[in-house]
């Protein structure tokens, strides 16, 4: 799997050039970064990006490492939120040539590219190893992986062994991934925690942030290095700059959100 996460990465680059906006460019860097990471599940934050261009991208970076590889019979799986969005992806994916299906069409035909929605997957999850040829599929990619991700549903997920999982956290599984910071409220009272309620708002240092999120405390402090925290004085002596969770959202929102599973 080395080889083609290697691959992987490497077309995932070249891609970069051929995309026009550059949260575009930057979403993909920050893909190919991760998996040059050695990173195998993750999550990107994707906010006002087109549905469909980095699911697009991703697989034509995949199909050429397949390529080089002489890897055959191992579609890509493209799993979104909801229905309505399978039908987004497969429009962008429409000017590749390539063979899209969806889940229910590949056991009669094949096809190099699958596409579903989450709970499309879900219902079939105890026969989907009988529909698709599992073992060999070495992308899942959408923000219906995201969902899966983030709430841990390893059950599917762990049915695609070792594959590469991207999940794109867009406007539909940002708002639940958000939502899904309980932790941050059960520690808001204790100091230990980390987290603190000022004027309404979450805060933390940017310390915390980077092990809450999973990044590197380096990378929030580039993206926040313009912008000015609140300082705090607490009973103990200790002095802590804090920053509110909408500006880790606002200028960080390009980094990897890295939501393991194992």
């Amino acid at each position: 799997m080395r080889d083609y996460e290697s691959l992987l990465a490497k077309h995932c680059t070249t891609q970069v050039d051929g995309l026009e906006q550059p949260k575009e460019r930057e979403l993909m860097e920050c893909i190919a970064e991760a998996l040059n990471s050695n990173e195998r599940a993750f999550s990107v934050v994707t906010p006002n990006v087109k549905m469909g261009i980095l699911e697009r991208n991703v697989v034509i970076a995949s199909r050429r490492a397949n390529d080089e590889l002489d890897i055959k019979d191992s579609p890509d799986f493209i799993v979104a939120f909801e229905e309505a969005l399978v039908h987004s992806v497969r429009r962008e994916l429409k000017s590749l040539e390539l063979d899209v299906v969806t889940l229910d069409d590949y056991p009669a035909r094949g096809g190099e590219v699958v596409v579903s929605d989450v709970d499309g997957l879900l219902n079939k999850k105890d026969v989907i190893s009988e529909m698709l040829p599992v073992e060999r599929i070495r992308l899942l990619i959408g923000n219906g992986v995201h969902m899966l991700l983030f709430r841990g549903d390893a059950g599917v997920v762990g049915k695609f062994g070792e594959s590469v999982k991207i999940g794109l956290a867009d406007a539909y599984s940002h708002a639940l991934y958000k939502e899904g910071l309980g932790d941050v409220e059960k520690n808001l009272r204790s100091a230990d925690g980390g987290f603190f309620r000022i004027d309404g708002k979450v805060y933390a240092t940017i310390e915390k942030w980077a092990e809450h999120l999973g990044v590197a405390s380096g990378a929030l402090d580039t993206c926040l290095k313009d912008v000015h925290g609140i300082v705090r004085k607490f009973r103990d002596g200790h002095v802590l700059t804090l920053y509110p969770e909408s500006d880790i959202f606002k200028y960080c929102g390009g980094l990897c959100f890295i939501r393991k599973i194992w």
